[in-house]
C-alpha cells in the first residue's frame, strides 16, 4: 500500500479540501509514514524518514496511545475497517478521528485516513455540559415536573414529583403514569388526553391527592403538549396548592367577615324598621285589651252589655285589630326573611361545588344589601324562572354578586349624588345561553372611563375615595368567576350613561368536559 508521499500528486487537493490527512505502518519493523497534515496534528516534524511506532504512538494521551496500538496490531492480521476517537495530549487537547484499514495481506500493512475532529468533539462536550445544566435545573427544581411520552410512559421525574406523589423516579420512569400518580392520576390522565387531542396547553387547577397520611392535597398543573423527534410528549408542570388554598379558603372567610361586619348597620336598620311597627301594634293590642276588659266582664256576668259597649269604641277596634295583627304578620315575615337571607349570605363553604339555585342566591344577596342600594336605586330583577341549578360554590358567588351591586350603587351616587333624592335603577338578569349561566348586574351610574377599563380587575385598582374602596372587590369576582368556576366576566359601559357586568359560569365543570 503506498504512503502520502507516494500518492498522485492529483490527490492532493482533494485531500486538502476534504481536511484528510493518512498514514501507513508495514513491515516488520513496524515503521510509520504519516503526511503532513498528521504530523502537525500530532507536533511532530513537518517531514522526515519514517516514524518509529512508539515514535508515532508518542503525542497520545495515554488511553488513546493503548486503543491505537492494539488497533494496529490486531488490524495487521486482520482485513477490514476500524473507526476511533482519539485523543492527542496538546497544549489545546485534539480530538482525530481515525479509520484504519488492512489487508488481508499482512505485507501489505495497514493504512489509517484521519480528519481533525476536535471541533465537533468540542460542540459535544458543550451540549452535554448543557443538558448536564438544565437536568440539574429539573431534579432540583422547586416545582413539579414530569414529562410523558404518547403512551402515557413517564419519561421525566424530578425530585419535587418524588417528594409530592410519594413515588421515586426509579419507580416512575418507564411506567404508566396513572400508576406514578396515586389517586390523581386519573385525573391527570384525562387532562393528558385534552392536551394531545387539542395539542394546546390544558390546565387542571385543583387535582385532589390522598397521601399515604390519609390526608387530602391539593395540585395546580399545567399540562403543555410539545413535538419531539418521536412524536408527541407533554411536560407536566405544577406545585402543591394546599397551603395556598387554605389561605385562600381563610382570606374569603376574612372577606365574608368583613362584608357581613360592613352590612351590619344597613341590616339592623333594616330589622329595626319592621321590629318597630311590630311593637307598636302589639302595644296597641294590649291597650285595646284594656278597654275590652270592662265589656268581656259584663258579658260573662250578663249584666247591661249595653252600657259597657257604649264606652267602648267597637268599630274602631273591629277595623284596627285585624289591621294591626295582618302588619304584625307581615313584619315579623320581613324580619325571617332578612334574617334567613342573611343565613345563606353567611353560611360557611365546604370547598366543593354543590348545585346551586342561583336565582334564590341572588335574591337572598340582594335582600341582605338592600340598605347599601336603596337610598340611590330602584332594583329591577328579571330571574329566569327555568334556570337550571348550577355547579357552584354557592358562598363565593354571593359575594360575586354582592361586589357587583354594591359596585353599581357607588356608580350611581356618583352620577347623581348620594343625598340629591334622584333613583337610579339597577337592573339584575339572568339567563340559559347554550351550556352556560349569563348574570347581568347593570346600573345606569356614571360608566366607566375607557382609559382605565382595561384595569378595573387589578387587585387594588380603585377610583373611589380614600375609604370607599379596596380595589379589591372586582379582582375578587375575576377570582371567583374565572379561576375557580372556568367562567368569564366582562363589562359593557359608556360613560355617563351608565355599565353593565356580564357574568357566564358553565353549566358543565371544566374538569368534567375534559372526560
Amino acid at each position: 500500500m503506498e504512503s502520502r508521499s507516494q500518492h498522485p500528486a492529483e490527490l492532493e487537493p482533494a485531500l486538502a479540501a476534504l481536511g484528510i490527512g493518512v498514514f501507513s505502518s508495514r513491515g516488520s519493523a513496524g515503521l510509520v509514514e504519516a503526511d503532513a497534515r498528521v504530523r502537525d496534528w500530532l507536533g511532530l516534524p513537518a517531514s522526515g524518514a519514517p516514524l518509529a511506532r512508539d515514535e508515532f504512538l508518542a503525542p497520545f494521551a495515554p488511553e488513546s496511545r493503548e486503543a491505537l496500538r492494539a488497533a494496529l496490531a490486531h488490524a495487521r492480521g486482520d482485513a477490514g475497517c476500524l473507526q476511533l476517537q482519539l485523543r492527542v495530549a496538546t497544549l489545546a487537547p485534539r480530538w482525530l478521528h481515525v479509520r484504519l484499514h488492512a489487508s488481508s495481506e499482512p505485507e501489505d500493512g495497514v493504512a489509517g485516513a484521519c480528519t481533525d475532529d476536535s471541533a465537533r468533539h468540542a460542540e459535544l462536550e458543550h451540549l452535554r455540559a448543557r443538558l448536564s445544566s438544565s437536568e440539574a435545573v429539573v431534579r432540583s427544581a422547586s416545582a413539579i415536573l414530569v414529562a410523558v411520552d404518547s403512551e402515557y410512559r413517564v419519561t421525566i421525574w424530578n425530585a419535587e414529583a418524588s417528594r409530592v406523589f410519594e413515588r421515586s423516579e426509579t419507580h416512575a420512569i418507564g411506567r404508566h403514569i396513572r400508576e406514578s400518580c396515586g389517586s390523581a392520576g386519573e385525573g391527570l390522565v384525562l387532562g393528558l388526553r385534552q392536551a394531545f387531542q387539542q395539542q394546546s396547553a390544558v390546565r387542571v387547577p385543583e387535582l385532589a391527592l390522598a397521601g399515604s397520611d390519609g390526608k387530602e392535597r391539593f395540585l395546580g398543573l399545567t399540562i403543555n403538549p410539545v413535538i419531539a423527534d418521536d412524536g408527541w410528549r407533554c411536560v407536566v408542570f405544577g406545585r402543591d396548592i394546599t397551603e395556598q388554598k387554605l389561605l385562600d379558603l381563610q382570606f374569603a372567610h376574612a372577606l365574608k367577615l368583613e362584608s357581613i361586619g360592613q352590612l351590619a348597620a344597613g341590616i339592623a336598620h333594616e330589622i329595626n324598621t319592621p321590629t318597630q311597627f311590630v311593637g307598636d301594634n302589639l302595644r296597641f293590642l294590649r291597650d285595646s285589651f284594656v278597654e275590652l276588659a270592662p265589656l268581656l266582664d259584663a258579658v260573662r256576668a250578663a249584666g247591661d252589655v249595653g252600657q259597657a259597649a257604649s264606652r267602648v269604641d267597637l268599630e274602631y277596634l273591629v277595623q284596627e285589630i285585624p289591621r294591626a295583627l295582618e302588619e304584625s304578620l307581615a313584619g315579623v315575615g320581613r324580619v325571617a326573611k332578612i334574617v334567613g337571607a342573611m343565613k345563606e349570605f353567611s353560611h360557611p363553604s365546604t370547598g366543593e361545588k354543590v348545585l346551586v339555585d342561583l336565582n334564590r342566591n341572588i335574591e337572598s344577596t340582594i335582600t341582605v344589601a338592600r340598605n347599601e342600594w336603596k337610598y340611590v336605586a330602584t332594583l329591577q330583577l328579571d330571574l329566569c324562572p327555568t334556570l337550571p341549578h348550577v355547579p357552584c360554590l354557592p358562598d363565593e358567588m354571593n359575594q360575586v354578586v354582592l361586589n357587583l351591586v354594591i359596585n353599581a350603587a357607588h356608580a350611581i351616587a356618583e352620577r347623581y349624588g348620594a343625598n340629591s333624592g334622584r333613583l337610579g335603577e339597577i337592573r339584575v338578569a339572568t339567563a340559559l345561553v347554550g351550556e352556560w349561566i349569563e348574570l347581568r348586574i347593570g346600573d345606569d351610574g356614571a360608566g366607566i372611563p375607557e382609559a382605565i377599563r382595561s384595569r378595573i380587575f387589578d387587585p387594588f385598582f380603585t377610583t373611589k375615595g380614600v375609604g370607599k374602596g379596596t380595589g379589591q372587590g372586582l379582582a375578587i369576582a375575576r377570582s371567583v368567576v374565572v379561576d375557580k368556576h372556568s367562567g368569564t366576566i366582562t363589562v359593557e359601559s359608556v360613560r355617563g350613561q351608565g355599565t353593565t357586568f356580564i357574568v357566564r359560569i358553565p353549566l358543565v365543570p371544566a374538569q368534567k368536559a375534559a372526560a
